[in-house]
């Protein structure tokens, strides 16, 4: 699986639904060839969650945040995506960390996770 894809036409504006897109992710955590693709989630609320790096000091702290309150997101109707530039080799390592076992990985972040 590649990078995130959308085709030219289709323009990220505030305020106005996100464009669909194909992204590699971790849902697989083993073999990492499954996509995650915003349709995939129509009719519920989603939050992008944007970061650079899973190996920094400030980006685990936020996906830790956010997978402790995963349950409560759910609950009212919300999933979560995370993206980021690194790859699903280096999110399935993070996730794998054993320092970092507090994220779920089902949200897939960076679920482009």
């Amino acid at each position: 699986m590649t990078a995130a894809t959308a085709t030219a036409t289709e323009k990220a504006m505030v305020g106005q639904p996100a464009p669909d897109f194909d992204m590699a992710s971790t849902k697989n955590i083993e073999k990492l060839n499954e996509g995650v693709k915003l349709e995939d989630y129509k009719g519920r609320w989603v939050v992008l969650l944007f970061y650079p790096l899973d190996f920094t000091f400030v980006c685990p702290t936020e996906l830790t945040a956010f997978s402790d309150r995963y349950e409560e997101f759910q609950g009212i109707g919300a999933d979560i995506i995370g993206v980021s530039t690194d790859s699903v080799y280096s999110h399935r390592a993070w996730i794998q960390d054993p320092t970092r076992q507090r994220w779920r990985g089902r949200t897939q972040l960076p679920p482009g996770r």
